[in-house]
């Protein structure tokens, strides 16, 4: 019996070893198991804050880019001046400006702006020096360029693509919502961001394939009305092709006959129909030292669906080509504005979302616009008061994008280059000047152009995709 109770001790005390040698066992993988919890916690945090400033550093670019390049002008006036300087920085635009093949921008944490180097601008973060460290998204020195934020017109090899087929060359990429991606030139030039996150030992890469909205302006005439318009008084229109820089200042006239020499109907002056230029009236043509030449690009001065459009008075009217004379009294169709830009309702809705200029922005009784009319401007005011552009409203001889009226308009001081697009009547009682084109659907009253200056320019509306906001093409991580 004594050894019986021995033995049964004995047991007792290896099952209690045994029980002790498991917790403890248990107690280490609790430990380690914890240990490994808070390393896969630690790694996750410092992937995800990689993430976020690789996502900073992409936001940054993009706004950068979608500024005015005008540094004497501030932000919050649609310029592109940083005053006080940030970083060294005192112009914040980013973009090609002289349309290098080459170009490309390198983002740096940097307390001055760094110099630039051929084709690449470098040039300082406007992220406070305070939040470098939490979003760490590029490098101290232009030594480490390599690994810096980066923008730069992207090419086929960047993207990995080949769309010419030859497997050769390496042309800049373009986009239009007709071809897609192209190496033609067609639509808006491609820019690829390079955004490199980092935190601690963490690292994390975005890369953005962009471009400004792809919009080809296709109007009908330098001016297009379809209500009965009034061309009387000592107005001006042109829808020869006018370069770029023109300016409501110049003043280089030339003769009619050295422009137009292909015989078609190109002028009508004071109710003269001039079938056929013949030489006997040679009139003086504003703004001629301005033309591209490119006649192919020349669209008649007005067109109307269904009402005469006879100029009275002072008015000059030029346009045509050898295919089309200067004015078009049938329109087989009007344009809506989706067909002008040449885009879908649901793509037109989406860049009037975006608009820098609502209704929002008109004096209540007046209607004066009260902000620059600059960029893209809808005025939503159908059945609402009209909307006035006056020599109060700020910036009225420097607006510029697209305007897209709904309601009517009285336009009594304004110098405009782009596109503006009246659904309800419009009338011109003051000063007014645009380079661009003028469509003016019209609700119940005649238009009346007044003493306006109205220039149809095919490069200022190429461009006018500059004022809109940018369109992602892709986003992914590498």
């Amino acid at each position: 019996m004594k050894s019986k109770v021995f033995n049964e001790r004995g047991i007792a005390l290896v099952v209690v070893l045994l029980i002790t040698v498991v917790l403890t066992l248990l107690g280490l993988a609790a430990v380690n198991t914890s240990s490994f919890d808070t390393l896969i916690s630690g790694n996750y945090k410092r992937s995800a804050r990689a993430l976020a400033a690789a996502e900073a550093g992409v936001e940054e670019v993009i706004a950068r880019m979608s500024l005015r390049n005008n540094g004497s002008v501030p932000i919050a006036s649609n310029g592109s001046q940083v005053d006080p300087a940030v970083n060294g920085v005192t112009n914040a635009y980013i973009g090609d400006t002289g349309s290098d093949p080459n170009w490309q921008t390198k983002i740096f944490f940097t307390s001055t702006d760094p110099t630039d180097s051929g084709s690449t601008v470098n040039t300082s973060s406007l992220l406070p020096s305070s939040d470098w460290a939490d979003l760490n998204y590029t490098e101290t020195s232009t030594a480490n360029a390599a690994t810096a934020l980066t923008v730069k017109h992207a090419t086929e090899s960047d993207l990995g693509l080949d769309l010419d087929s030859d497997a050769g060359t390496n042309l800049p990429v373009y986009f239009s919502t007709a071809t897609g991606r192209n190496v033609t030139g067609t639509g808006s030039q491609v820019e690829l961001i390079t955004s490199i996150g980092r935190s601690g030992d963490a690292r994390r890469t975005i890369k953005v394939e962009l471009c400004r909205f792809p919009i080809s302006v296709n109007p009908q005439a330098a001016v297009a009305v379809g209500m009965a318009p009034n061309f009387s008084g000592s107005g001006f229109i042109s829808g020869f092709d006018h370069l770029e820089d023109t300016v409501d200042t110049d003043d280089a006239t030339g003769t009619f006959g050295a422009i137009q020499t292909d015989g078609i109907d190109s002028y009508g002056y004071n109710g003269d129909q001039n079938e056929g230029y013949d030489g006997s009236d040679d009139p003086d043509v504003e703004y001629a030292a301005k033309l591209s030449g490119n006649t192919a690009n020349y669209l008649p001065g007005s067109v109307s669906n269904g009402f005469a459009i006879t100029p009275s008075g002072s008015m000059d009217i030029f346009g045509g080509n050898g295919s089309v004379a200067w004015k078009n009294e049938s329109l087989g169709s009007w344009q809506t504005l989706a067909q002008v830009l040449g885009l879908t309702i649901a793509q037109v809705n989406g860049i009037l979302a975006t608009a820098t200029v609502t209704e929002s922005n008109m004096a209540s009784g007046s209607g004066i616009l009260q902000v620059a009319p600059q960029g893209v401007i809808f005025i939503n005011n159908n059945g609402g008061q009209d909307l006035k552009i006056t020599s109060s409203t700020p910036s009225s001889d420097d607006g510029y994008g697209l305007m897209y009226v709904t309601g009517d308009v009285d336009f009594q001081n304004l110098t405009f280059k782009g596109l503006i697009y009246i659904e309800g009547d419009a009338k011109v009682t003051g000063n007014f000047w645009i380079l661009g084109a003028f469509v003016n659907r019209g609700d119940t009253d005649v238009f009346a152009a007044g003493n306006g200056t109205f220039l149809f320019s095919r490069a200022v509306l190429d461009n006018i995709n500059q004022y809109m906001n940018h369109s992602i093409l892709s986003w992914k991580e590498e």
